[in-house]
């Protein structure tokens, strides 16, 4: 329930993601990263959203006051996420 929460809360955000993603064409960019780039462009929007509050606002407990929810309830949805970007 909280999960569905969080999707219908962060899917209205679109947070613009720019600021936080490589220069794909940059020769230094890491290959790892190259690696997640079309993992990471499948991930759903609402899902992109968690990602980058997580990353604008720097912990779990602070997206959890932003989405009204808990700080485990976005642990746990982040940790999916990375499971999604790594398998």
């Amino acid at each position: 329930m909280i999960l569905n929460y969080m999707k219908l809360k962060s899917r209205s955000l679109n947070l613009d993601l720019s600021e936080y993603m490589p220069d794909w064409n940059d020769p230094a960019t890491d290959e790892r990263l190259i690696n997640l780039k079309d993992k990471f462009n499948n991930l759903e929007q609402w899902e992109k959203n968690i990602l980058a509050l997580y990353a604008k606002l720097g912990t779990y407990r602070k997206v959890g006051d932003f989405l009204f929810c808990s700080h485990s309830a976005v642990i746990k949805t982040v940790k999916k996420i990375k499971t999604k970007l790594l398998v």
